[in-house]
């Protein structure tokens, strides 16, 4: 059984042809089931009218992100994986990745966002509190060219998703030379000498969305993989469009098991109510915030949003099941599918524990 997501003032603006969506819909038991192969799903919604850029993508974007989630999270994780490396190298890439955007833009090569830490590095910093660190560590090789044009990576990213061999992976890194070390930003392939993925078996859910941890042992690349832009700069300029992006499947999620409150609600009329309220009032602050994504210094509102629809997401799938029933608890219904995947999301990066910590930071220095 498939039940489409209901409208939002979110999806009302997505573009996506209905015959998309549907096709979506139909597969998503088969995606929770087996292990798909998730790239040509993605690069079909990519080339059909669902890839947004520009300041004036970002609602669009959202909205389409949004629509699949609420037919497949799996397939709207692995969008929202690419279409981020989309922007890292679109607004902060320079010549030298040109051709690595061209690829994620046509949906040729995935897109890899493995950037947790970068964000909960930056947010650290401006807490003024010791970081945990990126993780990953460069070095400059003068033997593999004249001045030094290579760099050596070491160092581990626990959790990434679309770990395909041919991806594009975009990553912090501590640059470490003789006079200090600077953050930076790299786009990096996968499929070379060092990498080792470890990818994610048996989860709960999202088997499809090839997740999993990377790690580096002397991988080369050359000194252009560096992104051009600053590392706070970049970091700090993208987590608006971040944050929107991630809210955006949360709600969709949500929207697919409310469209499970399609009858009178019984003793659960007030709650399914009290929902769709909440999923209409965090749908319209989602796309005015979306608006203003680029330019977004002050993200508090942003972590707020991301917060909610992440709670949003959880309830609205716990009411799925109240109003479903016993049937909704079997394995492979989508019901309990639904309740599969938003158990990931107060463990997805930013945490649940880490969005409250940088709320509770901003508060306390305002």
């Amino acid at each position: 059984m498939t039940v489409a997501a209901a409208p939002t003032a979110l999806t009302d603006r997505s573009p996506l042809p209905g015959t998309h969506l549907d096709e979506i819909a139909a597969d998503a038991a088969r995606v929770d089931a087996e292990r798909v192969d998730l790239r040509p799903a993605v690069r079909r919604i990519l080339t059909g009218g669902g890839l947004h850029r520009g300041t004036d993508g970002v609602a669009t974007q959202a909205a389409v992100i949004a629509e699949v989630a609420g037919r497949c999270m799996s397939t709207a994780f692995s969008l929202w994986g690419h279409r981020m490396a989309v922007e890292y190298l679109d607004r902060f890439g320079g010549p030298e990745q040109s051709g690595r955007l061209a690829d994620v833009v046509a949906g040729v090569r995935p897109g890899v966002s493995a950037m947790g830490a970068s964000f909960k590095h930056l947010a650290q910093l401006r807490a003024g509190v010791p970081p945990a660190g990126l993780g990953i560590r460069a070095r400059r090789d003068d033997s593999g060219g004249p001045g030094g044009t290579d760099l050596i990576l070491d160092g581990f990213a626990p959790y990434a998703t679309n770990l395909h061999p041919d991806a594009v992976v975009v990553i912090g890194a501590h640059l470490v030379e003789e006079n200090g070390v600077t953050d930076v930003v790299l786009a990096i392939d996968l499929d070379q000498p060092g990498v080792e993925v470890r990818e994610a078996t048996d989860l709960l859910a999202l088997n499809s969305t090839t997740s999993g941890s990377v790690r580096l042992d002397g991988v080369r690349v050359p000194a252009t993989a560096v992104l051009p832009t600053p590392f706070e700069d970049l970091v700090g300029g993208v987590r608006g469009v971040f944050l929107v992006l991630q809210s955006a499947f949360c709600l969709g999620h949500a929207a697919g098991s409310l469209a499970h409150a399609d009858g009178p609600g019984g003793p659960f009329a007030d709650e399914i109510a009290a929902r769709r309220a909440d999923q209409d009032r965090l749908a319209g602050t989602l796309g005015d915030l979306a608006t203003g994504a680029h330019a977004a210094a002050d993200h508090t509102e942003y972590l707020r949003v991301r917060l909610e629809s992440m709670e949003q997401a959880q309830a609205s799938a716990q009411l799925a099941l109240c109003l479903t029933g016993g049937r909704g608890y079997a394995r492979t219904h989508p019901v309990a599918r639904g309740l599969r995947e938003a158990a990931f999301l107060p463990v997805q990066a930013p945490t649940k524990g880490q969005l409250l910590w940088e709320l509770q930071s901003l508060n306390s220095a305002a």
